[in-house]
């Protein structure tokens, strides 16, 4: 998924209260994402009054960017001033009335474009607005969200849940899910979500130990709000159960997939439908690529 960023002209300040960061981290934090090579960041856009937008006590960015005695009053260090200078040189002028329409996209969400803000404060239209890796995947799950269309849908899942690899198979097993595909793909990329986020850390923290499966399971449902079960029966899961994956190296390997998060609901209001699929997945294994979650099947109960 390639993504675009749009400077947040209205919100470009330096705030006391971003959870006692310095403006040094917030900027190398900004940097890491654009220069992160696996977000296909396409270009960035800027407003040409962005200049002319307060950065710091009344003191317009303009000048914190162009009058030594300016940054030096609020101790910007030359680092800093160097960093602030090449996020905001290094992008693309538009004209404001380009902007706004851009702007009102995305705060109405909707993601005709795939663009994402980019901005030094937080504000209300959190799931786009970008100013670290982990903000990037929000917003690249919100534009994910979006997509009716399955073919897209599967070839974005590796660059928006990072931690996780998909079967062979995937596309298919999606077909079959029971409600049409735009009513359940919210609740879908929340159970990815869980997996990705949740229960990876926890995998990768416990598994020097012999952990117990069903125990992390229980566990991992708890903490992430999902029902989440072994299917029990090995000869059941050796017939049913198997799906192929193939590793950045293109070796193939074969993997039985039975712990699953229970699809229950299309998440949609109104709708009253009690759903019967599944997320089918295994654990990981750190000999194949990098240990993991390795998603088998999203569709119906096997």
């Amino acid at each position: 998924m390639s993504i675009s960023l749009l400077y947040k002209t209205e919100t470009f300040t330096t705030m006391s209260d971003q959870g006692g960061l310095s403006l040094s981290e917030v900027l190398f934090e900004i940097l890491e994402v654009i220069n992160n090579s696996n977000l296909n960041i396409v270009e960035k856009k800027k407003s040409e009054l962005i200049y002319l937008q307060n950065f710091a006590k009344d003191t317009a960015l303009h000048e914190i960017l162009f009058i030594p005695q300016s940054y030096q009053k609020f101790q910007i260090s030359d680092d800093e001033h160097k960093m602030l200078l090449s996020l905001i040189e290094k992008s693309t002028t538009v004209t404001n009335d380009e902007y706004l329409i851009l702007s009102k996209t995305l705060e109405l969400k909707l993601i005709s474009e795939p663009y994402a803000y980019l901005c030094l404060a937080l504000d209300e239209c959190k799931p786009l607005h970008v100013n670290s890796l982990e903000t990037m995947l929000e917003a690249k799950r919100t534009i994910l969200a979006s997509s009716s269309n399955v073919n897209e849908f599967v070839s974005y899942l590796e660059y928006c849940f990072p931690n996780l690899k998909f079967s062979l198979n995937i596309l298919a097993t999606l077909k079959t899910l029971s409600s049409k595909f735009p009513m359940v793909v919210n609740e879908v990329i929340r159970h990815l979500e869980a997996l990705n986020d949740t229960l990876y850390p926890m995998i990768t923290e416990e598994r020097n130990g012999s952990f117990n499966l069903p125990n992390l399971l229980e566990r991992f449902g708890r903490r992430a709000g999902l029902e989440c079960t072994l299917q029990g029966n090995p000869k059941y899961e050796r017939e049913n159960l198997q799906f192929d994956f193939r590793d950045g190296n293109g070796e193939k390997a074969i993997y039985i997939c039975s712990p699953h998060t229970k699809i229950t609901s299309t998440s949609t209001e109104g709708t009253g439908t009690y759903l019967y699929d599944r997320i089918y997945f295994h654990v990981g294994d750190i000999n194949f690529c990098g240990g993991k979650i390795l998603v088998g099947h999203i569709g119906k109960h096997l």
